[in-house]
């Protein structure tokens, strides 16, 4: 119900502050119905700056694999696994995208 109530919205009637979460949303919802290319539209709207900047990323990555594009995954999945260049080797976040990563290169038979 949440996704077909937020894949109703009207993005410009959401206070600024909060779009970034309807866009992760927005990517999740296109995601699921295989529309990979207004998937990864919906991600790349997530701002940088956004606690959903890192998931967006992920979601969008999961996507370039699903479309059977592994370079732009790779790419991707490396600018994940950059946020988390400082964080202990036993961080969640970086842990995920260096096994992500790791699906890259083995979908790319790399």
């Amino acid at each position: 119900i949440l996704d077909y109530a937020i894949s109703k919205v009207t993005i410009s009637d959401i206070p600024p502050k909060n779009r970034d979460m309807i866009y992760f949303r927005l990517g999740d919802i296109k995601a699921k119905s295989l529309d990979y290319k207004g998937a990864i539209e919906f991600y790349n709207q997530v701002s940088q700056n956004s606690p959903y900047y890192p998931q967006a990323l992920y979601g969008k990555g999961l996507v370039y694999l699903s479309a059977n594009q592994p370079d732009p995954a790779i790419r991707t999945f490396q600018q994940m696994r950059a946020l988390y260049d400082k964080a202990p080797i036993t961080d969640t976040n970086k842990v995920i995208a260096t096994l992500s990563l790791a699906r890259a290169f083995y979908q790319k038979q790399d």
